[in-house]
């Protein structure tokens, strides 16, 4: 038999005693550790014992691991059933709700009101009600009725791409108006001495976490330490310290909100490893992402490990426990496939007390239908010839004999893309690189196609945009050269068009943005990196993607900018693709349905339309 039970010398850890051929299966628990009887100077000596973090997850996976040779000692026993009463079962009754009375918060949507009690209960989760459901109100709501049942919430810390800075500014102000505000934003000084001043909320952008904060360590990854930190490199000083601490640390802050937190879905990146060390204590962590994955159910841990990282500690552990894998194509590491399906049931019952879904489909049921549509094009004899000699060669020859080289695959299908869309120009220089077989510093040249006319897709907008009538349109591009492009032909037009591209700044950005949602303007081009966050678009009843991202968020995304609060003024929102016929175009396709199904695993989409449906009740039943 195992025996489990709480630790007294450590109350968050339970500490597991059994025979020896026990060893193996124990670690298989994340977060398990074996603590040999030895004394450390300053500490007491703890017995040889395995010990677990003490969490819900952990005792399902104890009881799913040793099932009935499992023995439970009375203060875990008593522990589970508390746990269970006041957090799983209240969070399990309420993560599929549609509706909750809140007073007081009646001018959110119902299943807003729900959404926020369900964070409210647990206080660390993941939101990830689909896009345009109003994730960003919900969030804000949660903290003031926190705040209202005797919460400390401030100083909260918001985490936002730097699109959104100004629209979560003006969102506090709208929801919960009185507090200080510091957006953190401009030169090095100027933010430093933003979070350096008083305020109630600190608004930061993800990219500049990093320079504010020291990183926790990350696998075999080593810090870059300072001399003071014990480094010795001289060069590194202080400011570029990775365990330095700065401004961040030093704000004790008592709640904190990662908007698109997919943005940490790789743990290792500095921006993960600086909210994860600036936000270490914070008792409040609400993670938001209508797209919480990008490619598969790996991709969860990260946001999982900022928001409870006693119960999901390492990557490693939580793939072999939860995913199935084979090994990777590129011969390092393992590609992570779905689910384990035998795991299915302890992975999604410690998920779903601290995750909520709502698709936009049961909760948005007013918004207009979208309408897909694929157009074909052609490309025209010169565009045409340069596709098919670097799809034969590797190498295809443009104006005035310049020839267009790749000298990767990668580097291939990225020059496929482009010349699918449009033909262009070679520009070339020289850079100094590191020969990473001898080290030495030497010249490399370097090519890159700046696109220009023939473009078969632009011609083929262009030919459609009468067709369009007086529909105000929004028109997507991955590549920001394509957009310029377009643009430019607008301007000979004389057509009046907005821009939102990352060369834009975030004010010029808003105010295309309002002339477009005012009517001012029909048209809007905007890149799908810079254009699927941050940006309301619900003035158009068209959106013209030229190119499609093969990541599956910015794709949704950048669909979702037309479809969602505001746009039930449209009777449906036409999403129009324009694919150049036998070329690379056709392959985005496949890989983003492939992705969606993956996930479609962690949203359970179907599932939660399901039981509305079994139980006869649509949220405007009870209107």
């Amino acid at each position: 038999m195992l025996n489990a039970e709480i630790d007294p010398s450590l109350p968050d850890k339970i500490v597991l005693h059994g025979e020896y051929r026990w060893h193996d299966p124990i670690r298989t628990l994340q977060g398990a550790k074996f603590s040999a009887p030895l004394v450390r100077r300053g500490e007491p000596k703890l017995p040889q014992a395995w010990r677990v973090p003490l969490s819900w997850q952990t005792c399902l996976a104890l009881r799913t691991t040793f099932g009935q040779e499992l023995v439970v000692g009375p203060n875990l026993s008593a522990w589970a059933k508390e746990y269970r009463r006041t957090i799983v079962d209240p969070a399990m009754a309420l993560r599929m709700e549609t509706e909750a009375d809140l007073p007081g918060y009646e001018d959110l949507f119902g299943y807003q009101r729900a959404g926020v009690k369900f964070l409210a209960m647990t206080k660390r989760a993941i939101l990830a009600d689909g896009m345009g459901a109003g994730k960003t109100r919900s969030s804000i709501s949660t903290l003031k009725y926190l705040s209202e049942q005797g919460e400390d919430v401030f100083p909260a810390l918001i985490v936002a791409p730097n699109s959104t800075l100004l629209s979560w500014e003006r969102e506090i102000e709208t929801v919960w108006p009185g507090h200080t505000i510091n957006v953190v934003k401009g030169t090095a000084t100027q933010r430093r001495k933003l979070l350096e001043t008083e305020a109630a909320f600190y608004i930061i952008n993800w990219e500049g976490l990093r320079f504010h904060s020291r990183l926790v360590p990350y696998g075999s990854q080593a810090l870059k330490l300072c001399e003071d930190c014990g480094g010795h490199d001289p060069k590194v000083k202080p400011a570029a310290c990775q365990k330095h601490e700065k401004e961040l640390n030093a704000i004790d802050f008592k709640s904190a909100i990662g908007d698109e937190i997919h943005r940490i879905k790789d743990g290792s990146t500095a921006a993960a490893r600086a909210l994860k060390a600036s936000t270490a204590n914070t008792p409040i962590k609400l993670a938001l992402s209508g797209t919480p994955i990008a490619s598969s159910p790996g991709d969860l841990w990260s946001p999982l490990n900022w928001i409870l990282p006693d119960v999901y500690p390492g990557r490693g552990a939580f793939v072999d426990r939860f995913m199935d894998t084979v090994p990777s194509a590129w011969g390092r590491g393992k590609d992570i496939i779905g689910i384990n399906s035998r795991m299915e049931a302890e992975f999604y019952g410690g998920l779903d007390p601290h995750f909520r879904a709502m698709p936009k489909e049961l909760v948005l049921s007013f918004l207009p239908p979208k309408v897909y549509e694929r157009r074909d094009v052609e490309m025209g004899t010169k565009q045409a010839k340069a596709y098919k000699q670097m799809a034969a060669k590797m190498l295809a020859e443009m104006d005035d004999g310049d020839i267009l080289r790749a000298t990767s695959p990668m580097q291939k299908a990225g020059r496929l893309r482009q010349l699918a869309s449009s033909f262009g120009d070679v520009e070339e220089r020289i850079e100094m690189v590191i020969n990473e077989e001898t080290g030495e510093v030497e010249p490399r040249l370097r090519q890159k196609l700046i696109l220009k006319d023939p473009s078969c897709k632009i011609d083929a907008f262009l030919d459609d945009l009468p067709d369009f009538g007086d529909e105000s349109i929004s028109v997507f591009a991955v590549s920001r050269q394509l957009v310029e492009l377009l643009s430019s032909k607008l301007d000979k037009l004389d057509i009046r068009h907005g821009l939102i591209t990352g060369e834009i700044s975030g004010e010029d950005r808003q105010r295309h943005m309002d002339d477009f949602q005012a009517g001012r303007t029909k048209i809007i081009l905007a890149t799908t990196g810079a254009g699927g966050t941050g940006v309301t678009l619900t003035a158009a009843s068209i959106a013209a993607f030229l190119q499609r991202p093969y990541n599956p968020i910015e794709s949704a995304q950048s669909e979702d900018r037309q479809h969602r609060i505001g746009s039930e003024v449209h009777e449906s929102v036409r999403i129009i693709d324009y694919v150049t016929i036998d070329t690379i175009d056709s392959a985005v396709f496949p890989v983003l349905d492939k992705k969606g199904e993956h996930l479609e695993t962690i949203l359970r989409s179907k599932d939660a339309l399901r039981k509305i449906l079994t139980e006869n009740k649509l949220p405007e039943d009870d209107e």
